[in-house]
């Protein structure tokens, strides 16, 4: 009996987990200079959600519902 039950549960579990599989990434360059810009804040507009580019501009935001996005970002001092 145990293993009919233990079935729904792992199916369910892995259901819920394959529903979050969409990444956002890009990478933030200067379009006059093209540099690459380091420590750009970006967020999923109206959350907290986001991510910081690296040093080379390149950013990623993982574990997102499959959907259409708005994105801010923010680079203090540019």
């Amino acid at each position: 009996m145990k293993k009919f039950y233990l079935v729904p549960v792992i199916l369910l579990a892995f259901s819920f987990l394959s529903a979050q599989n969409a990444a956002i990434k890009g990478s933030i360059i200067d379009k006059i200079s093209g540099n690459e810009l380091n420590g750009v804040e970006v967020f999923l507009s109206d959350t907290k959600i986001g991510a910081v580019s690296d040093s080379n501009g390149n950013f990623i935001i993982n574990s997102l519902d499959a959907g259409k996005y708005e994105l801010n970002l923010v680079y203090s001092g540019y």
